[in-house]
């Protein structure tokens, strides 16, 4: 019976068919942590690339941010001047409907009548 698995095994190739029944477990180990080696490989490039990704629109988001800092800045800034202004008017304008300085002048007071002729 050996000799009959040996002549065999001599016909399909000999020492090669032998070294493929003994390493067989080897090689599948070894084709296994390739495929492991592989998709960590891809895994730390995405991991990479996603970082890379969330870095950009960070920056983005900051600089964004400090627009509308700035923006928000003059708005208040103007509308301050604004409130001042109108302030400034109320202290000012007079009541008097008379009153012949009166400013800012109305329709009704006597700066803006028109010149009898």
């Amino acid at each position: 019976m050996w000799e009959t698995l040996l002549t065999i095994a001599g016909a399909l190739g000999g020492v090669e068919t032998l070294k493929y029944f003994l390493e067989r477990r080897v090689n599948m180990r070894r084709a296994a942590t390739q495929a492991d080696s592989d998709d960590f490989h891809i895994l730390r490039e995405t991991t990479e690339f996603l970082q890379a990704q969330l870095r950009l629109k960070e920056e983005r988001f900051a600089e964004q941010t400090e627009r509308l800092r700035e923006l928000q800045r003059e708005l208040y800034s103007e509308s301050e001047r604004r409130h001042c202004a109108e302030l400034n008017l109320v202290m000012t304008r007079c009541d008097n409907l008379d009153c012949p300085s009166r400013r800012p002048p109305r329709s009704d007071s006597p700066e803006s009548k028109p010149p009898a002729l």
